[in-house]
């Protein structure tokens, strides 16, 4: 599975915790009060984001190229195993 905007082609990555080191997607909600990764909701695996992104409407994702929150055009390709388009 991979998560990727399909106009600008970014894609999620996972985040380093600079608490404990980890290394998980992070998602925020539309209302959130800033863009700190205190206020994300972070997933040790990629369909868990995948499901929060479907079930909560204007959620983001973090993405790469620019770490970048992406909320529009966001395309979860469920038949790629993650890690094969990194």
């Amino acid at each position: 599975m991979r998560i990727f905007n399909s106009v600008s082609n970014q894609r999620a990555y996972r985040v380093r915790d600079q608490a404990d080191g980890t290394m998980r997607y992070d998602c925020y909600l539309p209302d959130r009060p800033s863009n700190e990764k205190k206020y994300a909701t972070s997933f040790d695996h990629i369909e868990a984001a995948a499901k929060f992104l479907i079930d909560n409407n204007g959620t983001g994702i973090r993405m790469n190229p620019g770490t970048a929150i992406i909320n529009v055009n966001i395309v979860i390709a469920r038949d790629e195993p993650e890690g094969t388009m990194e």
